[in-house]
């Protein structure tokens, strides 16, 4: 059972009626009593006796009183002085409940601005309490969640209760920011507002939806395995009575061009499905502790094979090791596809750079695994076409592809799901026209390896 605090209001107007009543009642018994008594004591009593008996009385009345006022005064001031240390107490216990509250607790008037807000909360936001002040809370909620945001400040002022929504905010370093925002009205003083507790759900979030990625991997591995074979069969077919029919067709004809376009168009059937299936049954490799740095330096001869002669292909590495622990062969098919996708935004050529050095995971954004951890950053820069925010919003999704005469649209998805299944992290940084740039965070393995000087950059 719990201990109550003596929370009585104090109000002070009742305070000082009760004690001038006291006082009256006491000065009016006091008159009434003592001068019967003197009467009683010393009937025959002259004048002057009268008069220092009077004054006697007097002085003690002053002394009664007093003491009675002490008492009183003292016993009012006793119990303010519990109740303000009572209020003080629940004070510092609301204080430090909210202070250390893992909910981002905010406060905002019937303006929607910001009257208070915890430290949770300016966490969750990236930003100081004096700026989000500044700021309408409604520049604080990703556009597309305006409507659901209106709605549900709407939906709080006709309930009793509280009322939740899931809101997407945008940080100060505009990642997302997906929260359980609850919402309950308020009037406290007759100025009516908000009491919003928001709930972090990015990295729940963030997990759902690479669980429901691995779910769509899984359904097209599935499927891959399952027609691979029966579609092999037919391309093979399609393709050797190709063959068998140029013999008798002249090379020049229409008939040889158009027999041509069947065979090329088999054989790109044929390569998509190898791709599928070299995707579903990527077979896992020993991980071990992979200097990658070495690793890219011995593939620079293979990937300017790769690339067309006019793309100048340079590779920077950093003094350091970058040490992964890694399958060496995922690692290779990162690099080629992001390459071989470099090359093919640039039929004009230039200059084609690879990089790899260390950083943090503080540099990603968003939620994961990798914030506060030493990470390796490799980066494929090109000088080509660049894409546009709609095809950066797409690129990493499966038969995606922004080259429909030759493309399949699974070079960014299969380099996506092997990043991920490192632990690391991929993201796209272009500009129409002027180039791309792709970004492949991985965990860095802890190494006493050995230093080289950095190679700037290899030609």
């Amino acid at each position: 059972m719990s201990t109550s605090v003596d929370d009585r209001e104090v109000r002070p107007h009742q305070s000082a009626l009760s004690i001038a009543l006291v006082y009256a009642l006491v000065a009016a018994l006091w008159i009434l009593l003592t001068d019967r008594a003197i009467r009683w004591i010393v009937p025959d009593a002259g004048p002057d006796l009268i008069t220092k008996l009077s004054t006697a009385k007097g002085w003690l009345f002053v002394a009664v009183t007093a003491s009675l006022l002490y008492g009183l005064v003292y016993a009012r001031l006793i119990a303010l002085q519990r109740s303000q240390n009572a209020l003080r107490e629940s004070e510092l216990r609301f204080r430090r409940l909210v202070e250390t509250a893992s909910e981002g607790i905010w406060m905002i008037d019937s303006s929607g601005r910001t009257t208070f807000m915890n430290p949770e909360m300016s966490r969750m936001l990236g930003r100081p309490e004096a700026e989000v002040a500044r700021l309408d809370i409604d520049a604080l909620v990703a556009r597309e969640h305006a409507s659901v945001w209106r709605e549900l400040l709407a939906a709080s002022e006709t309930s009793e209760g509280k009322v939740s929504r899931d809101i997407l905010f945008r940080r100060a370093d505009g990642s997302d920011l997906w929260a359980i925002v609850s919402v309950a009205a308020t009037n406290h003083g007759n100025h009516p507002g908000r009491l919003i507790v928001v709930t972090d759900v990015t990295t729940r979030r963030d997990g759902e939806e690479r669980l429901r990625w691995a779910g769509q991997m899984e359904a097209v591995g599935r499927l891959a395995r399952s027609v691979a074979h029966d579609f092999n069969n037919v391309l093979a077919i399609i393709m050797g009575y190709a063959d068998a029919i140029s013999r008798y067709l002249p090379e020049e004809g229409e008939g040889s061009q158009r027999l041509c376009e069947i065979q090329t168009a088999t054989q790109r059937g044929a390569d998509l499905v190898r791709r599928l299936l070299a995707f579903a049954r990527l077979p896992r490799g020993e991980r071990k502790l992979i200097n990658l740095g070495r690793a890219m330096q011995e593939m620079l001869p293979m990937l300017r094979r790769l690339v067309p002669a006019n793309i100048d292909v340079e590779l920077s590495i950093s003094a350091e090791p970058p040490m992964v622990i890694a399958d060496i062969g995922r690692l290779e098919q990162i690099v080629v596809n992001l390459v071989l996708n470099a090359a093919d935004a640039m039929p004009m050529g230039g200059r084609l750079q690879l990089s790899a050095g260390h950083t943090t995971g503080d540099d990603v954004n968003g939620k994961h695994s990798l914030a506060g951890r030493r990470c390796v950053l490799v980066q494929v820069q090109d000088e080509g076409i660049g894409m546009d925010a709609s095809t950066q919003a797409r690129a990493f999704e499966a038969f995606f592809t922004t080259k429909p005469d030759r493309g399949t649209g699974l070079g960014l998805w299969v380099v996506q799901g092997v990043v991920n299944d490192c632990g690391g992290r991929i993201a796209i940084q272009s500009t129409l026209g002027q180039g791309t740039t792709v970004s492949v965070w991985l965990p860095a393995a802890e190494h006493a390896g050995e230093r080289f000087p950095a190679v700037e950059p290899a030609r």
